[in-house]
């Protein structure tokens, strides 16, 4: 197995802060030598992360965020461009009775970079606290073959997680590798939400809901507002509703993925007077 610390440590440090820059946060260095401890099982001294987020500092990838003399924080400066998602498919089945849905967040991955691509960071997030035993976690590898992926929770927040997932093997340039990542927790958003910080070149939505609720179906897309959005339904495909035996009923969509740090959103429920989606 080809493996280079110094190279798995910037690709792991680009991960962690893609995470944090769709959150809208940067991480203090200290907080940033922590998790890479915490992932890669070893003790790092300051020196050590301090040299290889120079390296990014200085290609351009990371910006330095000095606030104090003791205090530096860190972001990333531009998006991901070692890895492009080919495809993202996002299915979420509503439970109608508990509203608990089952969310399956299957990825295909390319390494457009030119080095091999060691740890792939993401987050799933709720609006209800939920322990991380409830959430029935699985990450499990779907092509070139299917088995269980080893994953790591490096920052356990109370209505966030956020996560390593770590491939068999590094993915080499030009590689491609489909996963999915499955767990459960509360359905009470008005929509369900994507963003990434690399390009995500197609995206399907399915939901799978009880359609004695009211639902208005579209896309929408904005950068840090969610009350500053555009609607891009017409971009691609909202396939009509259809009901499905039990009683159920399934609606999608299929289109192009939102811009690098961009959210895009799929569904909310008819809007209720008084009260902003």
């Amino acid at each position: 197995m080809v493996y280079s610390v110094a190279a798995a440590t910037r690709n792991l440090i680009c991960e962690m802060l893609c995470v944090e820059r769709v959150m809208g946060y940067a991480l203090m260095f200290r907080e940033l030598r922590r998790y890479l401890e915490a992932v890669l099982k070893q003790k790092y001294n300051l020196w050590q992360v301090g040299k290889q987020t120079t390296l990014l500092t200085r290609s351009g990838v990371l910006e330095k965020i000095p606030e104090t003399r003791k205090r530096v924080y860190y972001k990333l400066a531009k998006p991901l461009d070692y890895r492009v998602i080919e495809r993202a498919h996002i299915q979420v089945r509503v439970d109608d009775d508990t509203l608990i849905a089952r969310y399956n967040i299957t990825m295909t991955i390319r390494n457009t970079g030119r080095h091999h691509l060691y740890y792939i960071g993401t987050m799933i997030k709720g609006n209800t606290s939920r322990s991380v035993e409830n959430l029935k976690l699985r990450v499990y590898m779907q092509k070139p073959e299917k088995r269980p992926l080893r994953y790591m929770i490096y920052n356990d927040l109370q209505y966030i997680r956020q996560i390593v997932i770590m491939p068999h093997r590094p993915l080499k340039p030009g590689e491609v590798m489909t996963y999915t990542l499955s767990y459960e927790w509360d359905f009470v958003s008005n929509y369900i939400e994507y963003a990434e910080c690399t390009t995500t070149k197609q995206i399907l939505y399915e939901l799978y809901y009880d359609p004695t609720i009211e639902y208005e179906f579209e896309v929408r897309e904005f950068e840090k507002d969610p009350m500053k959005f555009e609607r891009v339904t017409g971009r691609g495909k909202l396939y009509p509703p259809r009901r499905l035996r039990g009683g159920r009923a399934l609606v999608k969509w299929e289109g192009p993925g939102p811009q690098p740090f961009y959210y895009q959103r799929f569904l909310r429920r008819v809007p209720v007077p008084g009260i902003p989606y």
